[in-house]
């Protein structure tokens, strides 16, 4: 059984006395919507006789918090919407008791700060969306408790800062979104622990520089956004960056790059036919060229050794000096 309310304007008392009223459907109600009704507060034990519900939208209100035991009695809630709202923080025990939840949508509130503990009881979680709020800062427990989710989307925050480990504790996570924040490196450690991560999203931050290990461990990465950023070259140039050995979609656009031997990995990708896009800055004789069509034979390219060393290149690059083992051909 399912309860749509659409559309009108319910006070917190008016909707703890619908669902006290109407006991008759208490122990059946499945899917309540609440959506577009004016809700600003809602009562701690608004839904304290929905055991059965399995569905709850609460989006597009005026809600500003969500008081301790709200949803303590929803253990078979499975998804639950609070997009377009104005909550300002999460806090710890806001969700708890939703013990089955797999699906929790956030985006468009105000949330600027995620406390410790405000995922604890978030275990079966496996999409969780917080885009278009103002997060500015990820620490190492910002997602504690959240080891079954599969898909972040953080897209459209302030985020500058990300603590080394942040991801650590997500350990199934396929889909990481972070585009348009203000993310200027990635360290070595920043992505650490994403082992099965197969997408990522990193386009319109603020990247200029980017750690030749920071992809280290996700071999199954399959895509790989970094589009609209400041980047002229990562990784360490001469070698394809390690991580990307899965690689099938890299996307470069309106990046400075610096089409020297510093990105002459790119044509050993090319070479394995993952789709590449973008276009060179320098030097000023391959301005606006795609990278795809690039010649790098006078260059030596380098690749990882099972050993972990990296091959480095000659002082001396000059083309007939060099034995190319991949090279694309000339553009």
């Amino acid at each position: 059984m399912q309860i749509l309310v659409y559309g009108n304007a319910f006070t917190r008392h008016a909707i703890s006395s619908f669902f006290l009223v109407h006991r008759d459907v208490q122990d059946t109600l499945e899917h309540v919507d609440l959506s577009n009704t004016g809700l600003r507060v809602l009562h701690w034990a608004t839904f304290h006789s929905l055991h059965q519900l399995k569905t709850l939208d609460l989006s597009n209100n005026e809600l500003f918090a969500l008081p301790h035991g709200l949803f303590e009695p929803l253990s078979s809630l499975d998804s639950l919407d609070l997009s377009h709202n104005k909550i300002a923080v999460l806090e710890e025990g806001s969700l708890r008791g939703l013990s089955s939840l797999v699906q929790l949508n956030l985006t468009d509130n105000k949330i600027a700060h995620i406390e410790d503990g405000s995922f604890s009881d978030s275990r079966t979680l496996t999409s969780l969306s917080l885009d278009s709020n103002l997060i500015a800062v990820l620490n190492q427990t910002s997602l504690k408790g959240l080891e079954h989710l599969q898909h972040l989307m953080i897209n459209s925050n302030n985020i500058s800062q990300i603590a080394d480990g942040a991801f650590a504790l997500l350990p199934y996570l396929r889909r990481l979104s972070l585009s348009g924040n203000n993310i200027s490196t990635l360290g070595s450690k920043t992505l650490q622990g994403l082992s099965n991560l197969e997408e990522l999203f990193l386009d319109e931050n603020s990247l200029h520089k980017i750690s030749s290990t920071a992809f280290r461990g996700m071999e199954h990465l399959h895509i790989l956004h970094l589009q609209n950023n400041y980047l002229s070259t990562f990784g360490e140039g001469f070698a394809i960056p390690s991580g990307l050995s899965s690689l099938e979609e890299l996307g470069l656009e309106n990046n400075p790059l610096d089409c020297s031997c510093a990105v002459s990995w790119i044509s050993l990708l090319s070479e394995r036919k993952v789709s590449i896009m973008g276009n060179c800055h320098l030097p000023l004789k391959y301005a606006g060229k795609d990278v795809n069509k690039l010649d790098f034979a006078w260059c030596r390219l380098t690749t990882e050794e099972p050993n972990g060393s990296v091959v480095k290149p000659t002082a001396d690059s000059k083309a007939e000096q060099v034995t190319v083992e991949h090279t694309n051909n000339p553009g």
